[in-house]
């Protein structure tokens, strides 16, 4: 993301204008930041920036610390996707995002999922069964999707470890 260097005040104006720093949600002692703009579809702040709505953790870290990770996402250690403050953020792997997920308790498994789903046509039995054929080498994932009468995609995802991860 690159920012205007002459506009760089014009835009840490609008962004923190969209702050509000006493939100009433604390973590370890200190006060949340809160995004008091747009949100997405997952809660978190939107800010517009060189004509793309950008994530404003993400924008916050640009604006503090003067870069941003290269392929990294910014975690809140205080689970509130609205917060902006620095120091309750992180630079992360979508790895450790979701390792964060699943520690702190944020990640439900969904009530109908694997064979419990009711339009699955595979139980857990056949997508250990796909991951360890196909794990051998000697059979490709549209073989696999033939016999197992499933998209070639969808194989793709089981063996990556994308679907049936409670498996």
């Amino acid at each position: 993301m690159t920012l205007l260097k002459r506009s760089l005040p014009t835009i840490k104006k609008r962004f923190w204008a969209k702050v509000n720093k006493h939100s009433g949600h604390f973590y370890k002692g200190t006060e949340c930041w809160e995004w008091t703009g747009s949100l997405d579809r997952h809660g978190y702040g939107q800010f517009h920036l060189n004509g793309k709505h950008r994530i404003a953790s993400r924008v916050v870290w640009l604006l503090v610390y003067d870069y941003l990770p290269v392929k990294a996402c910014i975690l809140h250690e205080c689970d509130n996707p609205k917060c902006v403050r620095p120091t309750h953020l992180f630079p992360g792997s979508r790895k450790d995002n979701s390792i964060d997920m699943v520690a702190k308790g944020r990640y439900k498994v969904p009530g109908f999922c694997g064979s419990r789903h009711p339009r699955s046509k595979l139980n857990e039995r056949k997508v250990l069964e796909i991951r360890r054929l196909y794990s051998t080498g000697t059979v490709t994932q549209r073989v696999l999707a033939a016999d197992y009468g499933v998209t070639q995609h969808l194989i793709n995802m089981i063996v990556l470890n994308r679907l049936w991860t409670h498996i």
